[in-house]
């Protein structure tokens, strides 16, 4: 076993710990001067760097039309990202967690973000971004909790999430994600460069246990 997937066990032990001590007696945070509310087992945005790191990059590039959130937990970016930057006609809010969508629609209306913002099941029509915070740890789930953080030993939702964006933007769309060192830097641009991805820009910020990566990248072809 690498020292990347003993180092993902520790974090994603650590994320465990975090989520049910905060769910036994807490279902609301304020992040980013908004409150957000949660419910079991969610993913709580606030406190990542990777949230953080997400969050002011696309706010520095300005994306602008119709948004993709890729496994969108609680709505928290979405609503954000709909809310800040004049561009952006609407976010559609995806994730396979009915919980998290659950928990997203609640989010939306009490930010009354209802015209911009809306969940989906499914994915349909064409996109000018996708954005994502995906699990990229490297280890397998065991359970919906887990899947917050844990992306697959071969990093499958990774390899997913750029698929799917490979899918829905159209020419010369925005990719916009979150990874780290115990994602792998190297793994993530082979993944990338074989879905038709091109990096445009890269920004990092270290944490306790990582570095944090979110990379912009255009649809090529």
């Amino acid at each position: 076993m690498g020292f990347r997937v003993l180092k993902s066990i520790a974090v994603s032990k650590a994320l465990r710990l975090y989520h049910k001590t905060f769910y036994s007696t807490r279902r609301e945070v304020v992040f980013r001067g908004g409150k957000v509310y949660l419910d079991y087992p969610v993913f709580i945005p606030k406190y990542t760097v990777s949230t953080d790191l997400l969050v002011e990059t696309v706010e520095s590039i300005g994306v602008e039309g119709r948004i993709l959130d890729f496994g969108c937990g609680s709505g928290a970016i979405s609503i954000l990202v709909a809310s800040i930057i004049p561009g952006v006609r609407e976010v559609v809010c995806y994730d396979i967690s009915p919980a998290a969508l659950r928990v997203a629609s609640v989010n939306i209306a009490r930010n009354k973000v209802f015209g911009k913002v809306r969940v989906s099941r499914d994915i349909r029509g064409v996109f000018d971004a996708v954005i994502s915070n995906p699990p990229y740890l490297p280890l397998d789930p065991r359970d919906e909790l887990d899947e917050n953080w844990c992306g697959g030993s071969s990093l499958e939702v990774v390899r997913e999430l750029f698929l799917t964006a490979r899918k829905v933007l159209h020419k010369g769309g925005l990719l916009i994600t979150a990874y780290s060192s115990l994602t792998g830097r190297r793994e993530v641009e082979v993944i990338a460069s074989a879905s038709g991805f091109r990096e445009i820009m890269r920004f990092k910020r270290g944490s306790l246990v990582d570095t944090v990566y979110v990379s912009v990248y255009g649809k090529e072809g």
